[in-house]
C-alpha cells in the first residue's frame, strides 16, 4: 500500500492510475445502487463491517520509508465473502481509513488511491467467492480468493511505486516481506478473515466482536516481529562498525609504533653504535655528548610508548570507579591540552553496571577528543549524575560550538551514540547561548531482579 506522498508534485502516470482505480470503484458503487443490490443490504450489517474494517486498517506495518503493507486482509477478505461484489469493493473504499489520513501525513490523491487499491483487491476476492456457495465454501475457492486478493494488492502496490516514485519493479519486490514466515502470516490472516465471515453468516454480529481480539493480537505480533527485525539489523550494523573501528585502531597504533617508536629506537641504535666508535677512537667528549642524546631519545620513546599503552586501555576504569576515572581523564586532558577541566560527580550515587560505566567513560573520552581537535576551548566541565532511573553525563565546553566542530560526524562519537541507543539511551549535542557545546548522554539503569 502506497504511503505518504513525496514533497514534489505527483507524476502524471500516478495521477492517471489513481483516477482510473477510483473510477472503477465508483462504477461498482453505481451498479450496486442502480441494480438494487445496495438497497438489499441491512444497515446494521453495513455499520458493523465498516466499523470493523476501519479499526483493522489503522494499524499498518511499515516496510520501508515510502511503503507500508496494511494487515487488514482479515477484515477485507471477510467483507468480500459476506457482501456481493458490487457492494464489497465500495464498502471497503469507504471504511479503509489509514493512520496517515488520521495524522494528515498523506495527500488526498494518495489517500484515495490507497482506498481504491484495497477496494479493487476485495472486489477480486469477491468475484472468486461468487463461484461457490458462501455458506458452504469450497476450500479451493477460498484459497483462490485469497490468492486473487493478495496478487491484486501487490500488483497495485508495484504500479503505485513505479508510477509515483519511479522505483523499479524488482526493487519493490525486494522491499516486500517474503519467505515462509511472511507467507504463513498472510495466509493465517486471510484464513482468519474467512473464518470470521463464515461465523458471522451463521451466528451474527457477535462473531465480529469475539474474533476481533485474536486478529488484533496477530497484528501486534507481526508489528513486534518487524521491530525485532529492525533491531537485529541495527545490532549487525553496529557490530560491523565496531569491527571497522577496531581495524582502524589497530592500523593507527601500528602506524604510531612504526613511524614514531621504531624510528626513535633506530636513531638510538645508531647513536649507541656511534658512541661505541667514539670510545674506541679515544674521543670521550663525543661519546658523552652522544650518551646524553641517547638518554633523551630513550626518555622520548618511553613517553610515546606510554601514550600508545594509554590508548589501548582508554575504556578501562580506575579503582575509584567511574567518578575516579573521569577525574583522571580530566587531569590527563588538562596536562595534554592546557584546557581547564572541572569534574562534578557529587550527585552520582546509583549502582550502575560495569557495561554502562564503560559506555559513559567512552562517551566522555570521545567528547574530550572532539574538544581538543575542534573546539578551541579554554575550559571544559564534566558532570556525572544519576536519578535512580538513569545515569547522565554532561560534557560542556566554551569553544566554537558544534557547527564549527563537526563533532556529530566523528567516527568515535557516532559509534558511541549507536551504543547508547542500543542500551536504550540517547545522546544530544546542543549549542550554548554564550558559545560552546554541551554534550548530554543519558542511559537508563536496568532494574536488578
Amino acid at each position: 500500500m502506497s504511503d505518504a506522498p513525496t514533497s514534489a508534485r505527483d507524476p502524471i502516470p500516478f495521477i492517471v492510475l489513481a483516477l482510473t482505480a477510483t473510477a472503477a470503484v465508483a462504477a461498482l458503487a453505481a451498479y450496486a445502487v442502480v441494480s438494487g443490490i445496495a438497497a438489499e443490504q441491512h444497515p446494521w450489517t453495513v455499520v458493523v463491517w465498516v466499523a470493523f474494517c476501519t479499526v483493522a486498517n489503522v494499524l499498518p506495518v511499515p516496510v520501508s520509508d515510502h511503503l507500508y503493507l496494511s494487515l487488514s486482509s482479515s477484515a477485507n477478505i471477510a467483507i468480500g465473502l459476506v457482501f456481493p461484489l458490487p457492494v464489497a469493493g465500495p464498502l471497503v473504499f469507504a471504511a479503509a481509513l489509514s493512520e496517515w489520513e488520521v495524522s494528515r501525513g498523506t495527500t488526498f490523491l494518495h489517500a484515495v488511491y490507497n482506498r481504491a487499491q484495497l477496494a479493487i483487491s476485495v472486489a477480486a476476492a469477491a468475484a472468486v467467492f461468487e463461484i461457490s456457495d458462501r455458506t458452504a465454501l469450497n476450500p479451493i475457492v477460498a484459497l483462490g480468493a485469497i490468492a486473487a486478493y493478495q496478487a491484486t494488492n501487490l500488483l497495485l502496490v508495484a504500479l503505485a511505486e513505479t508510477t509515483c516514485r519511479r522505483v523499479p519493479l524488482r526493487r519493490v519486490i525486494r522491499l516486500l516481506p517474503r519467505g515462509p514466515a511472511a507467507s504463513a502470516a498472510y495466509l493465517f490472516q486471510s484464513l482468519m478473515g474467512i473464518v470470521l465471515a463464515l461465523t458471522y453468516l451463521r451466528v451474527g454480529g457477535w462473531a465480529v466482536a469475539v474474533l476481533t481480539i485474536p486478529l488484533l493480537g496477530t497484528r501486534f505480533a507481526l508489528r513486534a516481529a518487524r521491530q525485532l527485525e529492525s533491531a537485529e539489523r541495527d545490532r549487525r550494523r553496529l557490530s560491523d562498525q565496531l569491527i571497522d573501528e577496531r581495524e582502524r585502531e589497530r592500523a593507527r597504533i601500528g602506524s604510531d609504533i612504526h613511524d614514531g617508536v621504531l624510528q626513535q629506537l633506530a636513531a638510538i641504535q645508531m647513536q649507541a653504535n656511534t658512541m661505541g666508535s667514539a670510545l674506541d677512537a679515544g674521543r670521550p667528549d663525543t661519546a658523552a655528548d652522544l650518551a646524553r642524546k641517547t638518554a633523551q631519545g630513550i626518555e622520548t620513546t618511553i613517553a610515546d610508548l606510554r601514550t600508545v599503552v594509554r590508548s589501548l586501555r582508554r575504556t578501562s576504569l580506575d579503582a575509584g570507579g567511574l567518578p575516579g576515572t573521569l577525574k583522571r581523564l580530566g587531569r590527563s586532558f588538562h596536562a595534554a591540552s592546557g584546557v581547564a577541566v572541572e569534574v562534578q560527580c557529587d550527585t552520582f550515587t546509583a549502582d550502575v553496571p560495569l557495561s554502562i560505566e564503560l559506555l559513559l567513560c567512552e562517551c566522555c573520552e570521545e567528547a574530550l577528543t572532539n574538544v581538543a581537535r575542534h573546539a578551541a576551548a579554554t575550559s571544559v566541565r564534566i558532570a556525572l549524575s544519576s536519578d535512580g532511573n538513569a545515569a547522565e553525563l554532561m560534557v560542556v565546553d566554551n569553544g566554537v560550538g558544534p557547527a564549527s566542530q563537526g563533532c556529530s560526524s566523528g567516527l568515535g562519537l557516532v559509534l558511541a551514540r549507536d551504543k547508547v541507543n542500543l542500551a536504550g539511551g540517547g545522546v544530544w549535542i546542543e549549542s550554548n547561548l554564550g558559545g560552546g557545546t554541551a554534550l548530554r548522554v543519558r542511559v537508563p539503569i536496568p532494574l536488578v531482579t
